[in-house]
């Protein structure tokens, strides 16, 4: 009788820890799934992020093409002005020049 309750003993263990398995299992099928359900939205997350990034950089080198000559065509104004002036404006002592000696209109 006693190897007949060890018997039984043995099996209700053995079909306790067949239970613990079988949740395990089912658990860690769970977490797969949040896990793979995460990758997928981080992959998605950062696809968005390069497709934002490639817009931004499309957008900046519009707007560089536009500045550029614009930028360009100021300094060039402010460098023709600057000649214009100099060469008509008489030095003072203090090697600054005088507004003085320029034509005016009346």
């Amino acid at each position: 009788m006693e190897n007949d309750a060890d018997r039984k003993y043995v099996i209700g263990l053995l079909k306790d820890i067949r239970d613990v398995q079988q949740e395990i299992l089912a658990h860690t099928a769970k977490h797969t799934q949040l896990l793979e359900q995460r990758v997928a939205d981080a992959r998605k997350a950062i696809e968005d992020s390069l497709a934002l990034q490639r817009l931004g950089l499309e957008r900046q080198r519009t707007a560089l093409r536009m500045i550029i000559p614009i930028v360009i065509v100021v300094i060039l104004a402010l460098l023709f002005l600057v000649l214009r002036y100099s060469q008509r404006c008489a030095p003072t002592y203090r090697g600054q020049c005088s507004f003085d000696s320029l034509p005016h209109e009346e």
